[in-house]
């Protein structure tokens, strides 16, 4: 199935450690939005792990389920955002 995953954390650190999560199980389309495609055990997975980093008031992680005809509807203009490494130190 076709997941789109989306959150609001408003703590650095958790909000982090949500994303590193995310990269194990879709791809980023912005900084707080994945696309992802799952089993049902995967989702049942992912949603049990992440859980956890939504803990205060307002911070929320919502998973939208696309069927199959919407996924290939999908549309999107501008660049794909591109995860990046921190840069490595380099002596000159």
């Amino acid at each position: 199935m076709y997941i789109v995953v989306c959150y609001d954390i408003s703590d650095n650190r958790r909000r982090a450690r949500l994303h590193e999560l995310l990269l194990g199980y879709g791809n980023p389309v912005q900084k707080s939005v994945f696309e992802c495609s799952l089993t049902g055990g995967q989702l049942q997975k992912l949603r049990a792990r992440a859980r956890r980093y939504a803990r205060k008031p307002g911070e929320s992680i919502r998973y939208y389920q696309l069927c199959a005809r919407c996924q290939e509807r999908t549309e999107a203009d501008g660049t794909q955002l591109l995860e990046t490494s921190p840069p490595k130190d380099f002596v000159v």
